[in-house]
């Protein structure tokens, strides 16, 4: 079974049929359960366990009363920062309100919290990850929880002995872990966590022990803290589990590139919860990971509506002294304007973006000028967004005309 030992895992043409045209009907999560060996299909125990395991967790889910559903959410902090809640283009506080008074109006047993108290909550959750000595305070606050490192041994007992070698020979040995703390008497991982009722809020755990490192990085294996703490979601019998905008890094961790055995990092991660993922609707490819590699079931969410950028204050004024040029007849004062215009745009290093340097603007000032021209529409022209998305909000109406005539583009304007 040569799928067992790859990196490819199925292949690009065999997922071309039975991934992505299942993909086109709404599937996700994809399990491979047999493979080929000696010219006979192999039925494989440990992939059957992980589609009986995620179908019965789908089921429970289904079934369980709202208000008994317990629900975890991470979000992300990418790019660093340490007050950074980040995802692409989405307002994480203004969208996690929302969220918050969406599940208590459907009935899950959910505390509702306002932006500004999320931001500030936040804050102090994300202070955990990049001062490890305030997590013990977090605890004590009620703001964290905490996995034994008895239970993490256990489960790491039952992964394969490639799989702890590799993890130690990375990481060292779990019972000298920088973050482990005395947890009533007993070492254990503290992780920064809100419990809004039913609903427990926290920042992904860096998946290489370091802020920001190892995003996209499908060679190095996560660090025992990130493990624990999706350990630590599972022992907690969390029915879902939220990871919020685009996005996270557990899909990132190694493994096949397809087709995933149950050992490989981004399952042994997650075990069998369902995920559910919002994310940005215009990144479908890194979607594409989410679903098969991160076992998640992604909303699309709208991206933030779009306008002309225009200039800033430096090329408005560039701008101004090109027409100023235009307007004014031979002699001193325009040669005046001609020179200050140079100036001006070499200050702001147009002269190399656009291929000339002294001579060639010498030698043709009015190609220059044409070029510089020209240039300048297309910087204003240019589209930037407006502010961020908030899930579940939908633009002004304003804006959504801004975005449609974006779209139509400039021949539809004219």
């Amino acid at each position: 079974m040569d799928w067992l030992s790859s990196a490819e895992g199925l292949t690009s043409s065999s997922a071309a049929t039975l991934m992505a045209v299942p993909e086109a009907w709404g599937m996700s999560d994809p399990i491979v359960i047999a493979a080929i060996q000696n010219g006979e299909a192999q039925i494989i125990a440990e992939q059957v366990d992980l589609l009986l395991g995620k179908l019965n967790a789908l089921v429970q889910l289904q079934r369980k009363p709202n208000k008994a559903k317990k629900l975890a959410l991470m979000f992300w902090n990418t790019p660093a920062g340490e007050e950074n809640m980040s995802a692409s283009n989405l307002n994480i506080p203004s969208s996690l309100a929302n969220v918050s008074v969406a599940l208590k109006q459907a009935g899950y047993a959910v505390d509702i919290h306002t932006e500004d108290e999320i931001i500030q909550q936040g804050k102090r959750l994300l202070s955990g990850i990049y001062y490890p000595d305030k997590l013990v305070d977090l605890w004590q606050q009620g703001l964290a929880i905490h996995l034994p490192l008895a239970d993490y041994l256990a489960w790491f007992s039952t992964l394969p002995a490639a799989i702890q070698q590799e993890l130690n020979t990375k990481w060292g040995e779990v019972n000298l872990h920088w973050a482990l703390h005395d947890v009533n008497g007993q070492a254990a991982f503290i992780f920064p966590a809100a419990s809004w009722g039913n609903l427990l809020v926290m920042p992904q755990p860096p998946r290489s022990g370091k802020v920001g490192a190892d995003t996209h990085d499908t060679k190095v294996p996560p660090d025992h803290y990130y493990l624990a703490a999706y350990l630590a979601l599972q022992l907690h019998q969390t029915d879902a589990l939220i990871h919020f905008g685009t996005h996270g890094t557990q899909e990132w961790t190694p493994g096949k590139a397809r087709g995933l055995s149950a050992y490989d990092y981004p399952f042994l991660s997650l075990g069998n919860m369902p995920v559910i993922y919002p994310y940005i609707q215009d990144n479908v490819t890194e979607a594409l990971q989410a679903r098969r590699r991160g076992r998640a079931t992604t909303i699309s969410h709208q991206t933030p509506s779009f306008a002309p950028s225009g200039l800033y204050e430096e090329l408005l004024d560039i701008h101004n002294l090109v027409h100023e040029y235009e307007l004014l007849s031979a002699g001193q004062v325009k040669d005046e304007v001609q020179l200050k215009l140079i100036t001006h745009a070499k200050s702001m290093s147009l002269d190399i973006e656009l291929g000339f340097n002294d001579a060639k603007i010498k030698s043709d000032f009015s190609v220059f000028y044409t070029a510089l021209h020209d240039h300048l529409h297309k910087l204003a022209a240019t589209i930037t967004p407006l502010g961020l998305h908030t899930f579940g909000k939908t633009a002004s109406s304003e804006h959504l005309l801004l975005t449609i005539l974006q779209q139509l583009g400039p021949e539809f304007c004219s």
